[in-house]
């Protein structure tokens, strides 16, 4: 290899070693989901859970009397209203866990001494002896590492989902007894509107 060409290679090495890294641009931060279109246009809006006997704004005895008996005699309410009691009954337990305890106790005794144990008979207290005894013991857990609030908070959150579900599965039984309910009330309107278009018929056959 000649001096010259050595001496190109020499001088474009220290001219690579001596140029600098252009400096990048900082990477683009992910937009937050709220700040998307679609984000807002599928938001819901708030609406209040429907009233317990919410069909009755309809004014409509039958329709009370058929929820009536739907309530009673359902049994996907009867379990869920279990299921509520039960969470419930966890709920206070756990509760009374975090609360004082108060005890109270009492007893009471009747004796006798016996004038046969040695002791000169003059000496011996004649009849029975009364003795009685109260306490009343107070106790409180100062729950140092939480395991009384977690265990509350969560049979808490159980009896809360456990009163939703009793909540859901009796809006859906009434929401299916009104839809049949106006299904059936439809049928006998379009079956009362042909009745009447009959009778107009026969009677212009008959003019």
């Amino acid at each position: 290899m000649s001096r010259s060409i050595m001496g190109l290679m020499a001088g474009a090495a220290a001219l690579a070693g001596c140029a600098t890294i252009p400096k990048l641009p900082d990477a683009p931060k992910a937009a937050p989901a709220e700040s998307f279109a679609t984000a807002r246009s599928f938001q819901a809006p708030e609406a209040a859970w429907p009233a317990d006997r919410w069909w009755s704004a309809y004014a409509d005895p039958q329709l009370d009397e058929l929820m009536d008996e739907a309530l009673a005699g359902s049994p996907s309410l009867a379990e869920a209203a279990a299921r509520l009691r039960a969470a419930d009954a966890r709920s206070r337990q756990a509760r009374a866990a975090t609360l004082p305890g108060i005890a109270a106790n009492a007893q009471a005794a009747e004796s006798k001494q016996s004038y046969n144990n040695g002791i000169p008979a003059q000496f011996v207290p004649r009849g029975y002896n009364d003795t009685g005894r109260a306490t009343l013991d107070f106790s409180y857990d100062l729950d140092l590492w939480g395991r009384n609030r977690a265990a509350l908070k969560a049979a808490t959150s159980e009896a809360d989902a456990a009163r939703m579900d009793a909540a859901e599965a009796r809006l859906a039984l009434t929401t299916a007894v009104a839809g049949a309910y106006a299904d059936f009330a439809a049928l006998n309107a379009e079956h009362d509107a042909a009745d009447a278009a009959l009778t107009n018929r026969q009677a212009s056959a008959d003019l």
